[in-house]
């Protein structure tokens, strides 16, 4: 049974060593993110950084296997009360929008959870604050090192990472296939803009990540999830940025980012053509 160790963690002294040569890398390969555009990546994004880190790296969430649990998604789960309720977010400052703040105390997520936590909890399940060391990254600010620093976390400390996604089931339902893979393979080809909207998306970049990680994909008729034999904390962002490079995510090639997705998911560069 694999449990989550902090010592397989690094040091913010660490990430600090590892980020603070990247500053200048982040921004020259980031330009789509609009918050860099007038300024320097500073000390202060990568402060943001290992915070994030640190809250991710300790998920309150743990699977059946003693691992840690980490959502990945669409913007839209930070938005899913059900989610909040029984997930949380991941948020080492406050919960990235406003009107995502305001669900989570209009929808009594956060209300809830602390009254489990006061005593009035379902037997054998212990339920922190909503914000803090939860499943769902959301953090007012989040920026491409942010969301790296959320997935390096995971990827030292061995957690699973879950995708949460509500439009497969749908989709699916009415059809047969041989294999689950299969009805994930149809979903993500006729969901293409999962991985590229004109631009490449979030989740092809933690795909890559993940990939370049060495964890592996399994596909149920439910779900979609990523496993490691083991946790990874000799993975650096280096390596992570290499591989956002060669996917061709940083030069906003979309047939090598769809190929290098399809080789990750379904074992060819022309599953999801």
């Amino acid at each position: 049974m694999v449990r989550i160790h902090p010592t397989h963690l690094l040091s913010a002294s660490a990430l600090t060593l590892q980020l603070n040569p990247l500053k200048s890398v982040y921004k020259s390969k980031n330009a789509w993110f609009s918050e860099w555009s007038n300024r320097s990546v500073s000390s202060d994004d990568v402060q943001n950084a290992i915070a994030i880190y640190t809250v991710a790296g300790q998920p309150s969430i743990t699977d059946e296997d003693g691992r840690g649990v980490l959502l990945l998604g669409d913007t839209k789960i930070r938005k899913q009360p059900a989610l909040l309720l029984n997930f949380g977010t991941a948020t080492a400052h406050d919960i990235q929008e406003a009107s995502e703040r305001a669900l989570a105390e209009i929808q009594g997520a956060q209300r809830r959870r602390l009254q489990y936590r006061q005593g009035r909890r379902i037997p054998g399940l212990t339920y922190q604050a909503v914000k803090g060391t939860g499943s769902i990254l959301s953090d007012d600010r989040w920026s491409p090192m942010f969301n790296d620093s959320f997935m390096m976390a995971g990827i030292h400390a061995g957690h699973d990472f879950h995708l949460a996604e509500d439009l497969f089931e749908p989709q699916t339902k009415d059809r047969s296939f041989p294999t689950p893979k299969a009805r994930w393979q149809y979903f993500f080809k006729n969901n293409i803009d999962m991985f590229w909207a004109g631009f490449p998306r979030v989740f092809a970049r933690e795909c890559v990540g993940l990939h370049a990680a060495n964890y592996q994909p399994h596909f149920n008729d439910h779900g979609l999830f990523f496993t490691s034999t083991q946790p990874n904390p000799s993975f650096t962002y280096p390596q992570y940025l290499d591989a956002i490079d060669q996917s061709g995510i940083t030069n906003g090639i979309e047939r090598q980012v769809v190929q290098t997705i399809g080789q990750f998911l379904f074992g060819s560069p022309s599953a999801l053509t």
